[in-house]
């Protein structure tokens, strides 16, 4: 008995150790054989579609998220379709296999924002190697070409770029980069969302040895998504209200003028509630009562903190009427406010995460707005001569 067990488990070694040089796997490749995909485009050009690529700087050494020292690979390729795309750029690829399961960041044209989001989504969601959880952003007002392969240089990329901006959003809480899932999701329950929009721009003179015509990119505010394509976008100043209504800014920085003072202002806290108005059992309109606590970061002038509270009630003021009238008018639920007040108020709003849509045009908004400035802790400074 014990010699026909050794017997089977040496036929077993025998056949595990032929197969694909030593792996289980038929399609197994080295680490090093792969080419790491970390950021796509997507647009929409003549007769299809154009997808591009970057590898980030560790697209060739097999390491993903590595930061230095590999060799960055741009590419792009038209169509009839991405995934005809994708064969051509690999066929370009040489010795190097294409490996999208790092992808980490996709960036959307706004032509193909504008023709429609459906296919996009779909090729995301249909594809296995990518996941749901990924970054989704659109190219405000180019190609995600552009972006995607001319920003950057020789020592960074559009990988680079992006997680900058993601990073920055996260700390400051002006903005948010929805998911594919998230987008997928809110279009969803009510046929629209929202897209972190960026731009890209110029370097010019930021960064130090920056090469002629070099190209970074930055946060544009939110392409509005309804009917399954991009009808608007709210700007980049206006888009902290987002963040405001739904209850989720962190420390922002804005600047506030009120008469001879400059000032600039650290948010500390911030909390909104919104309250449904009824006429009967009608909704006829919405109250908004936002509450915010600041830090008097940097002034010129001498503060005078009534009126900084004066001036920062009406710049917050502006920014949600900015939002909410933007969602008014294109009568697009973006926010997904129905669904925020049917979790908070379940039985007065049952249904309205899909009936606010159709009653947003012609309902009433009322905000109110409630900031108290903290001048902070100030060194006592020696007057002069003593």
């Amino acid at each position: 008995m014990k010699k026909l067990t050794a017997l089977i488990c040496a036929i077993n070694c025998l056949v595990l150790c032929s197969c694909s040089g030593g792996s289980i796997y038929s399609n197994y490749r080295e680490v090093e054989q792969l080419m790491m995909i970390q950021a796509m485009g997507f647009d929409r050009c003549d007769g299809g579609v154009e997808l591009s690529v970057s590898s980030g700087t560790g697209g060739l050494s097999g390491q993903g998220e590595s930061e230095g020292g590999g060799q960055i690979v741009r590419m792009s390729a038209a169509a009839e379709t991405l995934l005809t795309a994708q064969e051509l750029i690999q066929d370009y690829s040489a010795s190097e296999e294409l490996f999208f399961a790092h992808t980490s960041y996709i960036v959307i044209g706004s032509d193909a924002l504008s023709d429609g989001l459906e296919y996009y989504l779909d090729y995301i969601e249909r594809n296995e190697t990518f996941r749901l959880d990924i970054p989704v952003f659109a190219a405000s007002g180019g190609s995600a070409k552009e972006l995607v392969v001319g920003t950057g240089s020789d020592s960074y990329d559009a990988v680079n770029v992006l997680r900058s901006i993601e990073r920055n959003l996260g700390v400051r809480g002006d903005g948010h980069i929805y998911t594919a899932g998230e987008i997928a999701a809110d279009l969803n329950v009510n046929g629209s969302a929202l897209i972190c929009a960026v731009k890209t721009v110029p370097v010019g003179d930021t960064i130090k040895d920056a090469s002629e015509g070099e190209q970074t990119a930055v946060f544009d505010g939110y392409a509005v998504i309804g009917g399954g394509r991009a009808i608007a976008q709210l700007n980049a100043h206006d888009a902290l209200a987002v963040n405001l209504l739904l209850n989720r800014s962190g420390p922002s920085m804005i600047a506030v003028e009120a008469e001879d003072i400059t000032a600039t202002l650290q948010l500390d806290d911030s909390s909104c509630d919104i309250r449904p108005i009824f006429d009967g059992d009608e909704l006829c309109g919405l109250k908004v009562s936002l509450k915010v606590s600041a830090a008097l970061s940097e002034y010129r002038g001498e503060p005078d903190i009534k009126e900084l509270n004066r001036a920062f009630e009406r710049d917050l003021h502006s920014r949600l009427d900015a939002a909410l009238t933007l969602s008014r008018e294109t009568g697009c639920d973006f926010m997904q406010l129905g669904a925020l007040l049917q979790k908070q108020q379940p039985l007065t709003m049952s249904g309205m995460d899909t009936e606010l849509q159709r009653l947003l045009p012609n309902l009433y908004i009322y905000i109110n707005v409630e900031t108290e400035i903290d001048r902070g802790f100030v060194l006592n400074r020696p007057e002069v001569g003593k």
